[in-house]
């Protein structure tokens, strides 16, 4: 990779201003190889990160995951990536994502610029609807769910040190989840699942 210890303490360190909108960043930063790290700066201060590695859905290391606190330092990322058309790109700001397809001709998969973006201001939070953590002593409600874990799967997710959630209905589990790695304060959830009975509720 290129890069050394001290780039990869200042990205995380630039990253962790907005851990929550930057998770993804921070779990490819720490579990994921990395390939390429690029930072920005302005009067010795990083003020944008760019990684590329392999994707969550492609082992190619052509994905791009790249944070900026304004367009100069989007651009100045930018700048190091010859024919940005050829790259798969994850952004989690909606002016990022409008910048790229705006200046660089990428296209929208709808959810994001060539991957997917994750803007705060646009989400639509629902109640709390009784979600719990399961234990060990939930094989029983696992295997009357069909919920689409395994009895071996769902005993795994402890023995990985992951937790399962679940949204329970009738004595059955409606909606499911697990956590996946974790970063400090951030805890990155897999694997969620509702019922097709159950949707359009905001369970998920």
């Amino acid at each position: 990779m290129s890069g050394h210890a001290g780039e990869l303490a200042a990205a995380a360190t630039f990253l962790r201003r907005d851990a929550h909108a930057n998770r993804e960043l921070l779990l490819a930063l720490r579990y994921e190889p990395i390939v390429d790290l690029h930072l920005t700066t302005q009067a010795g201060i990083v003020t944008g990160v760019l990684l590329r590695g392999a994707g969550p859905f492609n082992p190619a290391p052509n994905w791009i995951r790249l944070d900026a606190l304004d367009q100069a330092a989007a651009r100045g990322l930018m700048a190091v990536l010859r024919e940005p058309h050829r790259w798969i790109f994850s952004v989690h700001r909606a002016w990022i994502a409008d910048l790229l397809m705006a200046e660089f001709g990428l296209r929208s998969t709808g959810d994001g610029v060539l991957g997917y973006l994750v803007d705060r201001a646009r989400l639509t939070l629902h109640a709390d609807h009784g979600a719990r953590l399961l234990t060990p002593r939930d094989d029983a409600l696992v295997q009357r769910s069909r919920c689409g874990w395994s009895l071996g799967y769902f005993r795994q997710l402890f023995a990985d040190g992951r937790r399962p959630w679940a949204i329970v209905r009738d004595g059955a589990i409606v909606c499911r989840a697990s956590s996946g790695y974790l970063v400090d304060d951030v805890e990155e959830v897999v694997g969620v699942w509702t019922h097709p009975q159950w949707r359009g509720r905001g369970f998920g």
